[in-house]
């Protein structure tokens, strides 16, 4: 098992989300913004790996903050953990078993629209949206022998399209389809695509404050 960190990524990444913040800061005091805490699971796997199926299995989690920008229209940025990668069985009890387990801090900024309004508790219970993510790769592992964790980008540009249902004004679920823009790697030894490209299913719960 190979084990890499990447802890500039980490402190780069950290920066970028203070100064998006920031930068937004003046926005959430003119229109009004709701932060919300988010955890979930995640299913992912590599195009290009020969690893078929939604079989790495892990975790979603951080925080959301969501501005006004029209009535049924939102912005929104998040800070996330997220584990991704490919398995070769959704659970590896064999260390020849081939895996990658990639862990990002993630930064999705994203449009959202509201339908369904429930005039009682004022809020909507529909929400779809679609955005950008930017990953930074903080660490990696696996046993996978067709490729090097070092040649593995580390960092990730996505594009993101979802759906939140909320159950009430403090509650809701979130169902999100990551895929990547640039290439994890480029490799002709790679058969038949040449390349790694990640992409992901997360499924989440969401609290409002």
């Amino acid at each position: 098992m190979t084990y890499i960190d990447n802890i500039h990524n980490m402190k780069k990444l950290f920066f970028l989300s203070l100064t998006f913040i920031l930068f937004l800061s003046p926005i959430y005091s003119q229109r009004g913004f709701q932060g919300s805490a988010v955890v979930g699971l995640t299913l992912s796997q590599i195009d290009g790996d020969n690893l078929l199926g939604y079989h790495k299995w892990g975790i979603t989690s951080g925080v959301k903050v969501a501005f006004n920008l029209q009535s049924k229209l939102q912005g929104n940025v998040e800070v996330l953990y997220s584990q991704r990668g490919s398995s070769e069985k959704i659970f590896k009890r064999d260390d020849n078993l081939a895996l990658t387990a990639l862990n990002y801090f993630e930064l999705p900024f994203y449009l959202s629209y509201a339908d369904w309004y429930v005039e009682k508790d004022d809020f909507y219970r529909m929400r779809a949206h679609l955005g950008l993510s930017y990953g930074a790769l903080v660490s990696s592992s696996g046993t996978n022998d067709n490729y090097a964790l070092n040649d593995i980008a580390t960092s990730d540009l996505s594009i993101l399209i979802g759906a939140t249902f909320s159950f009430s004004k403090r509650w809701a679920f979130t169902a999100r389809y990551t895929r990547g823009l640039n290439k994890l790697l480029e490799d002709d030894s790679l058969v038949p695509t040449g390349y790694l490209l990640g992409y992901f299913w997360a499924l989440r719960t969401e609290y409002s404050f």
